[in-house]
């Protein structure tokens, strides 16, 4: 496996974001078509319904598989944000983490133990951005787990 940096540790999943998502995109699409096509132009209003509902139903589904592991993942590196960070200085992050947005904490774990507490004290003290918080990290720590 390639060793991350900022420049190359964006992460697609072939299969949902090249496969998945077009196909749902293309099914809601015909779904909206067989909506108008069954239920304006032929007035067969349930079969019209029963095919806009298949495809919002699709796309829902579609949405939530990716999103819901997402929103445990933010919730893992939140708490092991803090525990590194508890690990590193002693503290506890408690008072500061209410100033870290997830988007922030997210970049900070891909800093190493040691510039850790400098990162976080600049990213609150400065209010970084998620992409400049990466591009201050100098020894980057990659994640090779993630969804």
């Amino acid at each position: 496996m390639n060793r991350q940096s900022y420049s190359n540790h964006s992460r697609y999943h072939p299969i949902y974001h090249f496969f998945l998502l077009p196909a749902t995109a293309l099914f809601v699409g015909l779904s909206v078509y067989f909506f108008v096509q069954k239920s304006i132009l032929s007035g067969q209003w349930a079969e019209g319904i029963y095919f806009l509902l298949a495809g919002l139903i699709a796309a829902v589904v579609v949405v939530l598989v990716r999103s819901n592991p997402l929103r445990v993942q933010e919730r893992v590196i939140r708490s092991e944000i803090k525990l590194r960070y508890l690990a590193a200085t002693g503290q506890h992050l408690n008072g500061t983490e209410k100033n870290l947005r997830t988007s922030q904490m997210t970049a900070l774990r891909f800093a190493s133990d040691e510039e850790l507490p400098r990162l976080v004290e600049q990213t609150v003290r400065e209010e970084l951005p998620a992409g400049e918080i990466k591009k201050r990290i100098r020894k980057w720590k990659g994640d090779y787990h993630r969804l």
